[in-house]
């Protein structure tokens, strides 16, 4: 993945203040996520050379985090932002920017000396499930590498290719003192970490106001606060009625 890929993340509101107060982003397991095919490579039994069937010891040991190639997505403020259509509750997400660079970075730094063995960030791929098997047949080969690993959680199936997704990945060392009721965290600056605040387009034009005042006075972030004009209706229409 190229450097300057931007990268975006919808959350909720207080997942924001938490990345800034707390000053650690938060990496979870991939049984976690909602597709009961995540981690599929790792959780099947493996056929070693000679025959010998095995599992694999470590396959809980990765630790992810989701974010979108997407500048503009209605399904992805849904999805990370559902909210309640009738009473408008929780309809306050925020969709924050960085680049390829820096979010890898940011886990490189926490890994130290094993960085290029444990973080690793790419795109996801979407197969069809029968390409899905032809995958795991050959996604592992000796040596045995963690590169190898990773990207057995690269891949989803098809239903899910709307999301444009990349993926942070960590491979973990247990002995770590950096997991927390069962998610990986890792110091961060959020000001370098986050160019830039998108507001929820679902919130009027005053309530991105107050919410922006919200964010500076809660954040310090001194970047940009936008609010999103996904379902704002583009001025300058004609059009022309033919006989």
């Amino acid at each position: 993945m190229k450097e300057k890929q931007r990268l975006y993340r919808v959350m909720r509101l207080e997942h924001l203040f938490s990345l800034f107060g707390d000053k650690e982003n938060v990496l979870v397991p991939p049984a976690w996520w909602d597709d009961p095919l995540e981690n599929f490579v790792l959780k099947s039994p493996a056929i070693m050379p000679d025959g010998e069937e095995i599992d694999w010891a470590f396959r809980d040991d990765f630790f992810g985090q989701c974010w979108t190639r997407h500048k503009a997505s209605d399904a992805m403020w849904r999805i990370y932002s559902p909210g309640d259509k009738k009473t408008r509750a929780d309809q306050r997400g925020v969709r924050v920017r960085t680049t390829a660079a820096k979010l890898l970075g940011s886990l490189h730094v926490s890994a130290g000396r094993h960085a290029d063995d444990q973080a690793f960030l790419e795109r996801v791929r979407y197969l069809r499930q029968a390409k899905m098997a032809e995958f795991g047949d050959s996604a592992i080969r000796f040596p045995l590498n963690a590169n190898d690993f990773a990207k057995t959680l690269l891949i989803k199936r098809l239903a899910f290719k709307h999301e444009r997704e990349a993926r942070l990945l960590f491979f973990a060392d247990r002995n770590r003192n950096q997991f927390k009721e069962g998610r990986f965290h890792y110091p961060i600056e959020p000001h370098k970490f986050i160019e830039q605040i998108m507001i929820d387009p679902r919130v009027t034009r005053e309530e991105a106001k107050q919410l922006k005042v919200q964010i500076q006075k809660k954040t310090g972030f001194k970047g940009k606060i936008l609010h999103s004009k996904l379902y704002v209706l583009p001025k300058g229409f004609k059009f022309r009625i033919t006989e």
